[in-house]
């Protein structure tokens, strides 16, 4: 075996050393500046009021929700009800933009409710959903 080679081997096993101690140094620098990081109070985040919420409710109680023509009725009804609440949500000159927002924000809390609505007319023999004829319409100011 030449000379070198026994120092070699000590040179690569001190270098190995010397990286293993450099990352365990850096994980516990991390470990001890996230630390007090995560020791902090929670923070406690909290939504607006339901004073905010802008309502209309829309009835359906004298429409046959198995006919076409009733659910073509029923989606004229509440598109009238998503105009109202973005006109008071918004104010009376709304940017096209911000109307453009409320209006599907609106017909997105609606769509279900009409889904809904028609597989329970669907469903029933009147036609007539039994427990609920409301479609309730809302967005927030």
């Amino acid at each position: 075996m030449p000379p070198d080679a026994g120092w070699a081997g000590d040179r690569r096993s001190m270098e190995e050393s010397m990286k293993t101690g450099l990352l365990l140094v850096g994980m516990a620098t991390v470990v001890a500046v996230a630390a007090p990081a995560l020791a902090q109070e929670t923070a406690v985040v909290r939504g607006r009021p339901l004073t905010d919420l802008v309502v209309r409710t829309v009835s359906f109680a004298d429409l046959n929700l198995a006919s076409a023509s009733d659910q073509v009725r029923l989606h004229g009804r509440v598109n009238s009800a998503v105009g109202a609440v973005c006109r008071e949500s918004l104010g009376p000159s709304p940017i096209y933009f911000a109307k453009v927002s409320c209006t599907k924000r609106a017909w997105r809390t609606a769509q279900p409710q009409i889904e809904r609505a028609i597989v329970d007319a669907q469903l029933s023999v009147s036609g007539v959903a039994s427990d609920r004829a409301l479609i309730r319409v809302a967005v927030r100011q």
